[in-house]
């Protein structure tokens, strides 16, 4: 999960980068060229499985498990938020707009959504992923990633 948050440095990004080493792995398992939507190269494949064997321990990355002990390992942010500011919270697969198609800046999609426009946003990540759909121009394992967004607002406390 992403949270793109307002601050008087402009909008932030809260994210865990633990896995950002595992998933470079997997991308240069993939290498520079294609695949056929729906499957996964097999030298992936074993990427993925070696990067699992990682899942929840001190040398790898951390997720919420209900299999896996992960309490204490989470991380926390923290900000002042004016009441009426957006907060977003965003997967991956949905973030594939800033992150793989380079189509938008972390504010520029911030402002977005917080505008309303997120359908129009869900519809043109999904025209993008069509428009390239065995992942040679855009590299990535899944050519069609689950996508997901909330738009909160602050509200006064007290």
């Amino acid at each position: 999960m992403i949270a793109l948050v307002p601050t008087e440095n402009g909008i932030v990004r809260w994210t865990d980068e633990r896995a950002k080493p595992f998933e470079r792995k997997t991308l240069a398992a993939l290498g520079t060229h294609g695949h056929e939507p729906g499957r996964i190269p097999e030298g992936v494949k074993r990427q993925i499985l070696e990067n699992r064997t990682k899942l929840n321990q001190p040398d790898g990355y951390w997720v919420v498990n209900p299999r896996r002990p992960w309490a204490g390992h989470e991380l926390r942010f923290e900000a002042r938020v004016k009441p009426g500011d957006a907060i977003v919270l965003a997967t991956d697969g949905f973030m594939r707009l800033v992150d793989v198609f380079e189509a938008y800046s972390d504010s520029a999609l911030h402002a977005r959504l917080a505008a309303g426009r997120g359908g129009n946003l869900m519809q043109e990540l999904r025209e993008r992923e069509r428009g390239d759909l065995e992942a040679g121009a855009y590299p990535r394992v899944k050519t069609h990633d689950d996508a997901t967004f909330l738009v909160i607002t602050a509200e006064a406390h007290g």
